[in-house]
């Protein structure tokens, strides 16, 4: 079965228009919220959000667990991306369809809701959006809320890992970019690398054109410690999108460094 691919307009949505959806049959609301509490040493304590959702939701809502319900227990690392068979499991517990519009949204750590659409969307579906703002932008409006859990009824999702090419450059990328992606190659995809310059800077005429399906994806340093090169992430952000190409941009090296 075909399944049309969610529009770019429609990947972030605004609370009012999912408060206009909370009754069309074929939106799927995921409360995705999970706790991280910061410790004097170490990882985040993570634990489940599911207190939270059951204290007060959006109506139609059912809870999904990052840890839980979107990574593989059995992964050599925090976070691995689940199986096939998880997945499929889960969005079928959770009453997701290929043909459903899943939307997205946390009470707290917006990055959670990003890593699940990442996890939906590897996995082949099609249609998944995150609510901007989240609970906090849901509840300042004024905006309908429940509280216990929901039922739902299973569904089947049948998870299909996609694939395409991948685009870097891998000269200057840091040892922890450069693992993915070879990890990304053992899953199948074709990894690229765009060519640098004396300096670091990546070569945009070589990009442009490698920006052409299959592509699926650029991922970036900004800035590279060792030889203090920025790359243009505006230009190469334009590039990306005109094509219909995500970005990936490893930032930890600048956040913090430029206002």
């Amino acid at each position: 079965m075909h399944v049309s691919e969610l529009p770019r307009a429609l990947w972030l949505v605004e609370p009012e228009w999912l408060a206009s959806h909370l009754h069309d049959p074929h939106v799927r609301i995921l409360d995705c919220t999970t706790v991280m509490t910061p410790q004097a040493v170490g990882a985040s304590r993570i634990s489940s959000g599911r207190p939270q959702y059951l204290a007060g939701h959006i109506p139609g809502a059912v809870h999904a667990c990052m840890v839980d319900d979107f990574s593989d227990p059995q992964g050599d690392y925090p976070y691995t991306l689940p199986t096939a068979a998880q997945i499929s499991a889960t969005l079928a517990r959770l009453g997701v369809g290929a043909e459903d519009h899943v939307v997205l949204y946390v009470a707290a750590q917006p990055m959670v809701a990003t890593r699940v659409w990442w996890v939906l969307r590897a996995w082949g579906h099609q249609r998944v959006s995150i609510l901007n703002g989240g609970m906090p932008a849901w509840r300042a409006r004024g905006l309908p809320i429940e509280t216990g859990a929901e039922a739902c009824a299973p569904s089947v999702f049948n998870a299909a890992l996609q694939v395409g090419w991948c685009v870097g450059a891998r000269a200057v990328e840091h040892p922890a970019t450069a693992a993915a992606a070879v990890a990304m190659q053992q899953r199948g995809w074709e990894v690229a690398a765009v060519p640098v310059d004396r300096v670091g800077a990546v070569d945009l005429e070589v990009l442009e054109r490698l920006l052409a399906p299959p592509t699926r994806l650029v991922s970036l340093i900004w800035g590279q410690s060792e030889v203090g090169t920025l790359q243009p992430l505006h230009t190469i952000g334009t590039l990306c999108r005109a094509a219909g190409v995500l970005l990936h941009v490893d930032a930890v090296q600048v956040v913090g460094h430029l206002p």
